[in-house]
């Protein structure tokens, strides 16, 4: 079944981070807060043009002009978001709010 992210946010059951589609673009958002608290946690933004196709289980971004180029984004559980790249490039600007803090983790292989 095809989802459109526009209208559901991509997320998985138990689990508090969502892949919205908005006007300004595609957030991943901590949804853990409640509608009062800010749940902007990274913007996701391409270099590419691109075309998104989400089922219930996978969310994959493709190139718009190579669909072989993808990012793809699981949930293999409730508290973790695994993201694969091949040949289509991912940023992910923090969206910060007084306070916030991130940390950087080595890159651990599949």
């Amino acid at each position: 079944m095809k989802i459109n992210i526009n209208s559901i946010p991509f997320s998985r059951y138990g689990s508090y981070f969502v892949i919205s589609d908005f006007d300004e673009g595609l957030l991943l958002r901590d949804v853990h807060g409640g509608d009062e608290s800010p749940s902007e946690l990274f913007r996701l933004s391409f270099d590419e043009e691109v075309v998104l196709d989400c089922d219930e289980t996978k969310l994959t971004i493709h190139k718009k002009t190579d669909r072989n180029a993808k990012v793809e984004f699981i949930y293999p559980t409730d508290s973790t978001v695994h993201i694969k790249t091949s040949g289509l490039a991912l940023k992910l600007d923090a969206e910060k709010v007084r306070y916030d803090s991130f940390n950087s983790m080595e890159k651990k292989q599949l």
